[in-house]
């Protein structure tokens, strides 16, 4: 098996008599112009070989629409069955004829020695592709930032499945808005940013451990955000370099067995043996490449310079737009409406730029002003661009929940321990949930979760036991408290070890 790294989350996958692409993103950015490929990829037209489509999820970073359109027509392509409908059209009409909705564990044939399997975890799915008595486990997304016995129920069902593992990768870098797009008093952004990027490299390395394979690779983090503000989110990553070491310092009985390989783009394992062909790696600087990031975006960082403003009848247009949006949501909060009160600074609107939502008898207010009225809760700063992206479609909302198209000032740690600051960023989103889709979709529902055994495994721990190990709900208060702690106090809650000053040093 030859597997070449195109960047990010693709692969490119060569099992001798079948070629697979994995998830591709290799042209353009992400979630609504927020995330950049980083590095770039170096390899493309290798692409043109792909025979098969397997893609892991919906994520636009995973499942990016102008690069499929650049990938040949004749492939064939396979998509998790889940409980959101709509994807085998959607691909159909991009042109794609064999679209595969792929039932959960269930093993498709590829050609004759090379086959594929889903492990569906909710909307994420483990691919794992088998070819000649080789075992390869795509993680991607799937489990490094779900709760430690998420991981252990789906680990144990992979290892009884597929006792020897040859080549896992996996996840190990964040996405989401929350905790680095939340500034509130006394919080140090960077530290915290730290702790949460250690957490998800201690996730990657406790996966690995788990699956025993016998190289793994952290992947799916090569990312990069632009915004002056938010720059220095890309400069907390944890290192892809310094996993392996990591991984030793946890587990060092393991770390003989198990080799963590750093790849870049346009290196390949052959047979699991590393061919370092990347040009990246004859540009290090200090073991990274973040000085290039100036180099390959320079023209994307001079236009956020001089981004047009709207004007005031669009200003008045995206007023009625935000009340739509907020007016569809708020039932979801319905509990909470009394409460909230928060500013939109719509940074690309040069008067009046503070859209200010409030609720009267359930129904939603919005006035303009020159600065945040002094009872809001918060204040949200983000463009129209991404509001309006955040309201066109179902899952429009990434572009901020996801994508970092916002951040947030809280005033009040109050206004985070009551998660008021969640349900004001929600309603400014258009995502589908699972518990609402029942009501639309009560047969695919049902069906996605006879077929997704370990998915059903921990959403019915979760349902008879919502603030057990299992819940969103501790999950989401263990992290609340990162707003209010330091970088050790987070280490310590979350069982990090406290890295040598050596190491940490290095990172």
């Amino acid at each position: 098996m030859r597997i070449e790294y195109i960047c990010h989350a693709c692969l490119f996958v060569d099992s001798g008599d079948v070629q697979i692409v994995t998830d591709p993103w290799f042209k353009g950015s992400a979630y609504c112009g927020q995330w950049n490929i980083f590095p770039k990829p170096v390899n493309t037209e290798i692409l043109d070989k792909a025979q098969v489509i397997a893609l892991s999820h919906g994520h636009e970073d995973h499942f990016h629409e102008p690069s499929l359109r650049e990938l040949p027509r004749a492939a064939k392509v396979f998509y998790p069955y889940s409980w959101y409908g709509g994807t085998t059209e959607f691909l159909q009409e991009l042109g794609f004829k064999d679209v595969v909705e792929a039932a959960a564990q269930k093993t498709y044939k590829l050609s004759p020695d090379t086959s594929l399997t889903y492990v569906v975890n909710s909307l994420d799915s483990i691919v794992v592709i088998e070819a000649e008595g080789k075992v390869l486990v795509n993680v991607n997304d799937a489990l490094h930032s779900f709760p430690p016995k998420i991981q252990d129920l789906f680990i144990t069902a992979i290892k009884e499945r597929w006792p020897k593992i040859d080549t896992v990768f996996c996840g190990f870098g964040g996405a989401s808005y929350f905790p680095n797009a939340i500034h509130c008093p006394g919080k140090d952004d960077v530290e915290i940013g730290e702790a949460r990027e250690q957490l998800f490299a201690h996730s990657f390395c406790r996966i690995v451990h788990g699956l025993a394979p016998e190289v793994a690779v952290p992947f799916a983090a090569d990312f990069a955000l632009l915004q002056p503000e938010q720059r220095w989110i890309n400069d907390v990553r944890f290192p892809r370099a310094r996993l392996a070491e990591y991984f030793r310092q946890l587990y060092p009985e393991a770390a003989e067995s198990v080799r963590i390989v750093a790849m870049y783009p346009g290196d390949v394992l052959a047979n699991n043996q590393l061919v370092p062909n990347s040009p990246y790696r004859s540009q290090f600087v200090e073991g990274g490449l973040k000085h290039l990031l100036e180099e390959q975006y320079r023209d994307e960082i001079k236009a956020l310079t001089s981004a047009p403003q709207i004007g005031e009848e669009d200003a008045r247009r995206l007023e009625g737009e935000i009340i739509a949006n907020v007016n569809r949501r708020k039932d979801l909060y319905a509990d909470q409406l009394g409460s909230i009160k928060f500013s939109i600074k719509v940074q690309d609107c040069p008067i009046s730029p503070c859209f200010n939502v409030s609720f009267e008898d359930a129904r939603p207010q919005v006035t303009r002003s020159e600065h945040p009225t002094p009872d809001s809760l918060l204040v949200v700063r983000t463009s129209s661009r991404i509001l309006r992206h955040s309201f066109a479609s179902d899952w429009g909302g990434d572009a901020i929940t996801i994508g970092y198209g916002l951040d947030v000032d809280v005033f009040d740690p109050a206004t985070i321990q009551s998660s008021l600051d969640v349900a004001c960023v929600r309603l400014l989103t258009r995502q589908p949930s699972a518990s609402h889709y029942w009501k639309q979709e009560p047969l695919r529902m049902a069906r996605h979760l006879i077929s997704s055994q370990t998915t059903r495994a921990w959403v019915t721990k979760a349902v008879l036991n919502p603030s057990g190990d299992y819940s969103d709900k501790k999950t989401n208060d263990l992290m609340r408290e990162w707003m209010f702690r330091s970088k050790c106090e987070v280490c310590r809650a979350c069982d990090l070890p406290l890295l040598d000053d050596k190491f940490a040093a290095a990172l």
